[in-house]
């Protein structure tokens, strides 16, 4: 920077005044004081922890309203959309049939049940992408309004550290009856509030003509199982052996003497179900139970309408380890009468499956959807 300076030079007085040059040196370097820096760093240290504490401070003005839809909204997808999960750490194949059949625990490990379910859901396996929203799987509906404690439901559905109260319902259009779970619901009480159509997916079943008309069957009817051909549909109508419940309808009995003396299932060797469930059970018409396994000395005796029911998570890799996803697995039922005339023509060779001949007077009843509403209150 350069200042030019008036001054008068020494000599006359009239002279005219002369510009002197004069510099002056300029300095822009700083140095800011430590004290500053400290200060500066201890008040940012300070105000980041009071903007992320004060967060926390309004927790208790926010809406109650607003916290419990969303509590009750987040239930209801997990309920009618999730098909709910175990924890595949545990040997999976042994606990229960599948990762996603949490309400299928096996006997002897129920203590595993609280500490290994991730979610309780009620939808269908996800095992394909395209699987229909909101269609639940019955025996999971049942299963889940079986009065678990208290916690389980909250830790595994409702989520969260807050201490809820919840009401959840289920009611079939059909005329089923309701089912509910929870506590009663509030008179006067702020409650989150969720409603929801569902459908619930009933077992497939199968009529079949007990009645052989070729004859040389000797009273032995073999029943396969074909775990493919099943799952040959959309994923709606698809029928999943080792999760679902199947059920057997014999029909055309020729005579009041015939009973059932023996039951085997074979994949591939044959042996006997198991003693109790989930095992394979012999029905009245009515559903009413006449035996599982061991058959009674005897037999048991069938008429017009006589049920085989296999339990959810019987043919799985539990009972059967070398049946895998596609396989197929026969169900052989052995019929006993006084007539050998009789017996010669019960039986023969059957299908569980897509595949009946009308003709023969058998039918498969694909899978059922009963429309439900689903309600959840929580506050």
């Amino acid at each position: 920077m350069i200042l030019y300076i008036i001054k008068p030079l020494p000599g006359n007085m009239n002279d005219k005044p002369r510009l002197k040059e004069a510099s002056i040196v300029t300095d822009d370097n700083a140095q800011l004081s430590i004290d500053y820096v400290v200060g500066l760093s201890i008040f940012m240290i300070a105000f980041t922890i009071v903007a992320t504490m004060t967060g926390g401070l309004l927790v208790g003005l926010q809406s109650k309203t607003i916290d419990y839809d969303a509590v009750a909204y987040r239930t209801g997808v997990i309920l009618s959309e999730d098909p709910g999960e175990m924890n595949e750490r545990v040997g999976i194949a042994y606990i229960a049939p599948d990762r996603y059949a949490w309400d299928l625990i096996y006997p002897g490990y129920e203590s595993y049940q609280q500490s290994n379910i991730f979610r309780m859901g009620l939808a269908m396996p996800r095992y394909y992408y395209d699987v229909p929203p909101q269609v639940t799987m019955e025996h999971k509906v049942n299963h889940f309004f079986s009065n678990y404690d208290r916690s389980l439901y909250k830790n595994k559905v409702i989520f969260g550290d807050y201490p809820y109260n919840f009401n959840i319902s289920i009611t079939p259009l059909n005329g089923d009856n309701p089912r509910s779970i929870g506590d009663p619901l509030p008179a006067n009480h702020q409650a989150g509030y969720i409603r929801r159509v569902i459908l619930i997916k009933h077992p497939a079943n199968v009529t079949l003509n007990a009645y052989d008309e070729f004859g040389n069957t000797n009273g032995e009817m073999i029943i396969t199982v074909d775990f493919y051909q099943l799952s040959s549909r959309t994923p709606g109508y698809m029928v999943f052996p080792s999760i679902e419940r199947e059920i057997i309808n014999l029909t055309n009995f020729s005579s009041s003497n015939t009973v059932i003396n023996d039951v085997k299932v074979c994949s591939p060797t044959c042996e006997n179900p198991e003693p109790s469930s989930p095992t394979i059970w012999i029905k009245k018409p009515d559903g009413s139970v006449f035996s599982s396994y061991p058959i009674p000395p005897g037999g048991i005796p069938v008429e017009n309408g006589t049920l085989i029911e296999i339990d959810p998570g019987y043919l799985s890799k539990r009972y059967f380890p070398n049946l895998g996803p596609v396989d197929k697995i026969d169900l052989k039922i052995q019929f006993a009468d006084p007539d050998p005339n009789v017996v010669n023509h019960l039986g023969g060779r059957k299908n569980f499956s897509y595949s009946q001949e009308v003709t023969h007077q058998e039918s498969f009843e694909q899978p059922d959807m009963s429309v439900a509403i689903l309600e959840i209150w929580i506050w």
